[in-house]
Formats: C-alpha cells, structure tokens, sequence
C-alpha cells in the first residue's frame, strides 16, 4: 500500500490550513504538497530512464526490485500526493481572483520546476 504515506501526509496537510484559516487565505499546504509530489515524481522519472528502466515499459513477466519500488513511489507515492481533487475542492471555495490565481501558480511553478529537472536531463540525452 504505497499511496498510504501520500494520501496521509495530504490529509493532514489540508488539516493544517483548515485550522489556520483565519491567518492564510489560500491553501497554501496543498500547493506545496502538489509541487513536491510533482518534483519527486519528475526526480523518480529522471533515476527510471538512468538506470535503463523507464517506468512505461516495465516487463510485466519479471519485475525488478528496482522497477516495483520506482513504480510504487511514483504511481503509489506521489499519485496519492498529488491528487487534483483536493485542489480543485479547496480552489471552488476561493472567491474568484484567487482561484485563478492560486490554479495558475500551482501549475506554472510545478511545469517551472519541472522543466528545471527534466530539461536538462532531456537536452543532453543521458545520465
């Protein structure tokens, strides 16, 4: 049961800004926790193509120890991190100008972020 550490640290996350709403107007807990479920992600898909093992084309007659564990962290893990449920719930009880605002920051710091990671590890074709 890999998504149960994600799943969990998410909850109690959201918790955290119910409880300190009066002080944050924007959820800025479940911002954080997608950013850093995506750059995990990005970090996991970056050690799969290294070590030869994208996490697309694992063999499913012989798993790898190293192919269950990336996988697990990735689709279990960070899957359950990374929901888009909990921001879309927390972004409709926004008023309007800070939906999008907080919708668009979540989104273009996480692709920022991702292009950070991924873009040179993509440019220079290896590890």
């Amino acid at each position: 049961m890999p998504h149960a550490p994600g799943a969990w640290t998410r909850f109690y996350l959201s918790l955290l800004h119910i409880y300190s709403n009066k002080y944050l107007r924007t959820p800025i807990f479940t911002l954080a926790v997608n950013v850093v479920g995506s750059v995990l992600f990005g970090c996991l898909n970056v050690v799969a193509v290294c070590a030869d093992e994208p996490l697309d084309e694992f063999p499913a007659d012989k798993p790898r120890a190293g192919a269950v564990l990336l996988t697990a962290a990735t689709t279990g893990f960070c899957g359950a991190l990374t929901t888009v449920s909990t921001l879309a719930n927390e972004a409709r009880m926004l008023d309007h100008r800070t939906t999008w605002l907080y919708v668009i920051t979540s989104f273009g710091l996480t692709q920022l972020l991702l292009l950070a990671i991924n873009g040179p590890f993509e440019w220079s074709h290896g590890c």
